[in-house]
C-alpha cells in the first residue's frame, strides 16, 4: 500500500513488485493450455509493465534506482527531502 500511496520513496520496491505481478499474471494466461491469444495478450502485459517502469527509470535515474549505496549522501538526502 505504501508503493501505491507514494509514501514509500524508494522506487527499487516498486520494481521488484511489479516484474513478479507482470510475470505471474502472464503464468495466469498461459496456463494450463496456451493459445496464440493468450501469448498475444500476455506479451500485452508485458509491454504495458514497461511502459508503467520504464518512464520511472528513467525520471528517478538507473543508477540511483539500482544502486543507491554508490550514490554519494549529500546527494541522496537532497533527494530524499524532494519526496
Amino acid at each position: 500500500m505504501a508503493s501505491l500511496s507514494g509514501l514509500n520513496p524508494r522506487p527499487l520496491s516498486l520494481v521488484l513488485h511489479l516484474i513478479p505481478v507482470a510475470i505471474y499474471g502472464v503464468g495466469r494466461l498461459l496456463l494450463p493450455f496456451p493459445s496464440p491469444k493468450r501469448i498475444w495478450l500476455g506479451a500485452r502485459l508485458i509491454w504495458s509493465a514497461s511502459g508503467i517502469i520504464f518512464p520511472i527509470m528513467k525520471a528517478e535515474g538507473v543508477r540511483r534506482m539500482f544502486f543507491p549505496a554508490t550514490i554519494p549522501t549529500y546527494h541522496l538526502q537532497s533527494f530524499l527531502r524532494m519526496n
